[in-house]
């Protein structure tokens, strides 16, 4: 089930930021609730304490970045949704892995000569990211 709903969450988010660049909250909250759920559930109060800690350090790592202007709201409420699959050390992981895989993508665009016209939709290297950490554990 939990591989089903993170699937589901990053794969769909991915698909509307390619095609939209807008990662809808009507896509995201439902996820974000399921995963909070399935936490409480695996874990109890340990579990619902550990997946607020680490929504909570995604947003604290992510919400600069968006004030700064470097990412859009719905990566910072898409990575909120997916921490409740992770822990924080997982959380840590795969903030710093987004941006790596984020310049990555973009030094490519800048070598194929696509330079400031394209933007890189977040939601990709955070999909990633997350099949990397996620993955290990399966």
């Amino acid at each position: 089930m939990t591989i089903i709903i993170l699937s589901s969450l990053l794969l769909g988010a991915a698909a509307s930021d390619f095609r939209k660049h807008k990662i809808y909250n009507l896509w995201v909250l439902p996820h974000l609730a399921a995963g909070f759920l399935l936490a409480v559930r695996d874990g109890g109060a340990a579990g619902a304490w550990s997946a607020l800690l680490s929504m909570g350090l995604s947003f604290a790592m992510l919400f600069p970045v968006y004030l700064a202007g470097g990412i859009g709201a719905g990566d910072v409420k898409l990575f909120a949704a997916a921490a409740p699959f992770l822990d924080l050390r997982e959380v840590g992981i795969c903030v710093l892995l987004s941006f790596v895989i984020g310049g990555v993508m973009s030094a490519g665009m800048l070598l194929a000569g696509k330079g400031r016209k394209y933007r890189i939709r977040f939601a990709i290297p955070i999909l990633m990211s997350v099949a990397f950490i996620f993955g290990g554990r399966i």
